[in-house]
């Protein structure tokens, strides 16, 4: 099965996540093992999503840091895309407490491999 996630910020009054965010260097294992999550079936695969506060955000974002340096993101054009990753998940830390509601999205598929 193949995955992939993403971090999404409501708003009070809107069912749509205002943004969607999905750090690259974050290890989708740890994040599953962290939380527990909520799951629903879908024709194409599996979603699973939990709800975190800001504090919760933050520590992960924390914990998540140390993936940075992994070997395969030393390349310049992965760099570049995790560094700009990194200020933009950190900026919207300094705002997260504006926002209502946090949710971590993964989504499961079978990719045929």
């Amino acid at each position: 099965m193949a995955l992939d996630f993403h971090l999404e910020f409501y708003v009070e009054g809107n069912p749509d996540p205002l943004l969607k965010l999905s750090p690259s260097w974050w290890k989708i294992d740890d994040i599953q093992n962290k939380f527990s999550f909520r799951q629903s079936q879908r024709s194409l695969g599996i979603d699973k999503s939990v709800q975190i506060s800001v504090e919760e955000l933050l520590d992960l974002h924390v914990l998540q840091l140390k993936y940075k340096s992994r070997p395969l993101y030393e390349n310049p054009d992965w760099k570049k895309l995790i560094d700009t990753q990194q200020r933009e998940l950190e900026k919207i830390l300094k705002d997260a407490i504006h926002f209502d509601r946090i949710l971590i999205r993964v989504f499961e598929w079978d990719s045929g491999y």
